[in-house]
């Protein structure tokens, strides 16, 4: 009897798998590697009424105001396109969509919606890890490479907010999935929907213990040092509000209100004065001698990962923006933006190196501060006089020991000065 039982088992277990959805043509062939200005990612393409637009994340697109060029890989070479971002109501939700006035994937239908999505569902995710992809047999006219797949369960769904709706998943993230479709398999239209986009995932910090101490839980950190881990959670926006932002007559915002200011417009297109208080500069850091076969990557915020890259034995370069707030009655300028850590006084950009650049297995858990403190309103004034022009500090890419470059580091020629875009 209980051989009878487990071999039904066995057969019921095996039916399951047989039956068991995942994504197809209309979602893969929609996925595409994008890289804009001053970062690389994912990006995917909805229809909206009878109209097709690149979705990928917000923060992607720092900086890169409400029209500009984009390259999709494409046919094993970037293509540059031309296109028209739009931005949901709420700048905190991490979606933008790129409209290219043309078709640039296939139009096979899927639905962009999360109705019918339900906690503990199993969703799927697609993407560029790393820049990874991999070819495939006959893809369509224009197609890349085919994304990663991964897959994981809704753990919640955080809808407190009407315009900032949050999807928690249980599944493994990485750089470079920025920006890629949440699809799920909706059963009773038996189709795949998109119900959001991947914003990043949850980090948290290990202490560094001595191997004697491994199994103590209240061991202190070793000299205060602390590794970044995957926490497996993803977080993703619902697609509504990019649905509801492409709409005709919906109020969307362009990427911050700053850009809508420099635009001569508020935040809903209404005309407005420039505010002084509302000035953005480009900046750019170069990793001089950086050792080979090392990534290193800008950090965003408190755990977000951008322009990661590998040293092959040049100089590196990592380009993002900031915001500069008040004016010179106010005192030394304030830095803000996704890239600024630290108090106001302070402020540095934090470049990380090996295992928290995303590296695995990298030998290297490093991170550098770059520090802020040496522009001054006269290079603030000067950049933004030259239309193009960015601020540039340089700094040694390798330590002493031969490692990485890491903790409080000077500058090479000891300032930032400006420099042609």
């Amino acid at each position: 009897m209980r051989r009878t039982f487990s071999a039904l088992l066995v057969l019921w277990f095996a039916a399951s798998l047989a039956q068991a959805q995942v994504p197809t043509s209309n979602v893969i062939y929609r996925v595409l590697k994008i890289k804009t200005p001053t970062n690389t990612g994912s990006a995917f393409t909805i229809e909206v009424d009878g109209k097709q637009y690149l979705i990928t994340a917000r923060h992607l697109l720092e900086g890169f105001g409400s029209e500009g060029d984009v390259d999709l890989w494409m046919e094993q070479r970037w293509s540059r396109v031309h296109v028209r971002a739009i931005y949901p109501a709420k700048e905190s939700v991490d979606i933008a969509a790129l409209d290219a006035g043309r078709p640039v994937t296939v139009t096979f239908p899927l639905e962009a919606t999360a109705g019918g999505l339900t906690l503990g569902q199993q969703v799927y995710f697609l993407g560029f890890p790393f820049g990874l992809g991999v070819q495939g047999p006959a893809p369509p006219p224009g197609f890349g490479e085919l994304p990663f797949l991964k897959s994981g369960i809704v753990s919640a769904m955080d809808d407190r907010d009407p315009e900032a709706g949050v999807l928690y998943l249980d599944g493994q993230n990485n750089p470079g999935f920025s920006g890629r479709p949440i699809v799920f398999w909706h059963s009773e239209s038996r189709r795949f929907r998109v119900a959001g986009v991947v914003r990043g995932y949850r980090n948290e910090a290990l202490p560094v213990l001595k191997k004697k101490n491994l199994d103590d839980p209240r061991a202190p950190a070793h000299n205060d040092l602390y590794t970044r881990a995957n926490s497996g959670i993803v977080i993703g926006y619902d697609i509504r509000h990019i649905v509801d932002g492409i709409r005709p007559g919906f109020p969307h915002r362009p990427a911050s209100a700053f850009v809508a200011a420099k635009e001569g417009r508020d935040s809903l297109g209404r005309s407005q004065m420039r505010k002084p208080a509302e000035q953005e500069i480009a900046l750019r850091i170069i990793l001089v001698g950086p050792p080979s076969g090392v990534v290193f990557c800008l950090q965003r915020g408190r755990a977000d990962l951008a322009s990661c890259k590998e040293a092959l034995g040049e100089p590196l370069s990592f380009d993002f923006t900031l915001r500069v707030h008040g004016d010179r009655a106010s005192g030394r300028p304030n830095l803000r933006g996704d890239f600024a850590q630290g108090p106001p006084a302070v402020r540095f950009v934090y470049v990380n190196s090996g295992t928290l650049a995303g590296q695995a297995g990298s030998c290297w858990t490093r991170r550098a501060k770059v520090p802020l403190a040496g522009i001054t309103w006269e290079l603030i004034e000067e950049a933004l006089a030259k239309p193009g022009t960015v601020l540039e500090a340089r700094i040694p890419g390798t330590a002493k020991d031969g490692g990485p470059v890491c903790a409080s580091v000077a500058l090479l020629g000891g300032e930032w000065r400006t420099s042609p875009g």
